[in-house]
This record gives C-alpha cells, structure tokens and sequence, in this order.
C-alpha cells in the first residue's frame, strides 16, 4: 500500500467528532467518479475510470458502512496494451462507539474486504495494471480480509484531544496470475498501530500524528517467499478561518520503511537485503476554500510528493531513482438541499522519475478528474 493511502486509513482511526454528541439515525449514500488520464514523453500513456458506490448508516453509537467500485483501466502504451473491466471487491465496516458520553471514549471497528472482485488476471489484462502515483487502483482484487481494531480517545481539555489505535488486518489467499499455475499468494498480517493529538482553537485545528505498520510474511504456495519492512509514518495537517467564509488548510506527512526480506533459494529461508530497496517520502499539500450564498464552495489545492532514490547503487538492476510529482487543481461543491450535495474538481499533474545509467530522466504529466452527488436520508 502507498504511504499516502496508508495515511488515508491511519487517519480515519480517529473520527473524532463522532466522539462529541450522539446523532440521530442518517443514511448517506453517494456515488463517485474518477478519471485518471496519464502519459509520457516517450509515447507511453493510459487512462482509468473508478466509480465507487458508498451506503453508510449510522445510529446512535452504530455506524454501518459498504463500499464497492466499478473499475475500468486501459493501458494504451504501445506494445503494452492491456484493458480489465469489472467490479472491484466489496469492502464493509461496522462500528460502534462505548462511553460516547464520557471522556474516554472507546471505538471498536470490525472491517471486512469481500473477494468478489478481479483478483486473477490472464495475459494481457496484467497490463491494465499501473502505477500506483499514475492511477488510483493497482488491483481490482484479492482474498478475504478481516480487519479488527480499537480506539480510544481523551479531551485533557477543551482544545486537546490524544487518541490512540491500533488494528489487525489478517490477509487472506488469492491468485493473482492466470498464466501460472500453483502460485496462490498468501499476504502477511499487517498491524498498526497509531498515535493522534488534535487541537482545537477559535478559528481553526491543527492534528499530529504518528504511526507504525508491521507486515507479516508473504507466503506463495504455502512457502515463506517474501516481508516488507516496518513503515513508520509520520504527519501534521490542520486548517485556519481566515474570515467567516474563507479558509487554508495544509499538510505534511513523512513515510520511512526498514529493509525488506526476501527468499534465499539456497537456503530456503527470509534474508534481508543488503541495501533498502524503499526510498522515503515526503509529501506536502496547501489548499484554499471560500464559501458564497450559503451553497457554494470553490477552492484550489497544490500537493508536492518527493519520494527519495533507494539505496542501491545506480549500476545495480534494483536500483529505483528519485521520484517527484506535483500537482495544482480547482474544486467546487454545490448544497443542492441540505440532504443533498455534489461536487467536482479537476487537478492537473507532472511527475519526473530521475536517471539511471540505462535509462533517461522520464516525465510525466496527466489530469485527475472527479465528480460526486451525495444525498442523505
């Protein structure tokens, strides 16, 4: 998973605000669209299509949630065409918040990916999967996951907020390649575990926050074949009124992963490498939002990734070179009742990957469209 999306899943640990007072019984369903448009200089270029579809229910301290996505992606590089169409998996979530009226309170999450997805693909659909800093989804399936969790969280004030978490994702076995036989890959189990402080002032809210992920050993064929190495992320995001009806908000996280471990076909067991094929990230994000008539909102965003080359040497085959991507878009949302709502935004990107002794600097650049309509009951 890209440090990024880990972020993503860290984050929402800790909806805090659910935390405060106990809402009535609500039904949101809402219904997405992303276009993601990419090429390079050298001819190379690709496009996909994710259409998610998200129903969450909540009542009380209960919070139900189901999610399931149409995926088209089509790589149309030369010599590398490949198009999947399907269905992703399903994923569900359950959860539910005890001494919601205290100031300790405690949240269990219970998770659940369905495998009813494309977890297999065959010839030249393997194509149609892309770079994860190109598109959004690089698979459209996998096994049965299970992911339980906990999380607690305690105001020492009116303004400071610490919450804690940490989750279990117990992975389950797909086959990922059509054209192999008996190589059904088993994933590790992942923990995390997280750290959140949020304050809280007049005219805004600033969050840092602190996390550690453990892979377990990926097995294929029922053989111990490969382990990631611990990821530490580390973040700071918040958001400032500037008026009534402005506002900037910004964030910075950092990611670092230790060494892997890979088979040794000699000895039949893990080693870890000799240098750390992850290079760490760093990415930065700044934001605008200005509010008019009460039902319109229009906002620009600018984001940076730096991702840092490896630590092999350039004339090594594992060698991966530096890597940045930038990024500058507009957004709008329209309150068409107060139960209903879309929204859309248009983002504009350029990513140069650096050097190697056997290959030029590459560059990219592409579009990120997207569009939604949410409506409550």
């Amino acid at each position: 998973m890209q440090p990024n999306k880990l972020l993503v899943l860290i984050l929402s640990l800790f909806p805090i605000s659910l935390y405060a007072q106990q809402q009535p019984a609500q039904l949101d369903i809402s219904v997405e669209n992303h276009h993601y448009f990419w090429k390079s200089q050298d001819g190379l270029k690709g496009k996909q299509h994710v259409m998610p579809i998200n129903l969450t229910y909540q009542k009380g301290t209960f919070n139900v949630g189901l999610r399931r996505a149409y995926i088209l992606s089509k790589n149309q590089s030369p010599e590398q065409y490949g198009r999947v169409a399907h269905w992703s998996d399903t994923s569900l979530s359950l959860a539910y918040t005890a001494f919601q009226d205290k100031n300790y309170p405690l949240r269990f999450n219970l998770s659940a990916n369905i495998p009813n997805g494309k977890a297999t693909l065959s010839g030249d659909e393997k194509n149609a999967i892309m770079d994860g800093h190109l598109v959004w989804q690089t698979r459209l399936g996998e096994g049965l996951n299970i992911t339980p969790g906990i999380n607690i969280a305690h105001s020492f004030s009116d303004k400071d907020t610490m919450g804690f978490g940490i989750s279990r994702i117990f992975r389950g076995e797909f086959d990922p390649n059509g054209d192999v036989e008996n190589d059904k890959i088993n994933p590790g189990d992942d923990t995390i575990i997280a750290l959140q402080y949020s304050r809280t002032g007049k005219r805004g809210q600033i969050q840092a926050g602190l996390s550690h992920q453990h892979s377990g050993i990926t097995k294929r064929n029922k053989q111990s074949y490969y382990q990631k190495g611990n990821l530490w992320t580390s973040d700071i995001s918040g958001q400032f009124a500037l008026t009534p009806y402005q506002s900037i908000y910004g964030g910075y996280s950092y990611a670092y992963r230790k060494k892997d471990k890979y088979i040794n076909n000699q000895t039949g067991g893990l080693e870890q490498e000799a240098f750390n094929s992850n290079g760490s990230s760093h990415a930065l994000n700044l934001g605008y939002s200005l509010n008019f008539k009460q039902r319109h909102n229009i906002g620009a965003a600018a984001d940076y990734l730096k991702i840092k080359s490896n630590g092999y040497d350039p004339i090594n085959a594992l060698y991966i070179p530096a890597r940045t991507k930038t990024g500058i878009g507009i957004n709008y949302q329209y309150q068409i009742t107060p139960k209903s709502q879309i929204a859309v935004s248009a983002k504009r990107f350029w990513m140069k990957d650096g050097s190697t002794p056997y290959l030029d600097k590459q560059n990219y650049r592409g579009w990120n469209l997207f569009s939604s309509i949410k409506y409550q009951f």
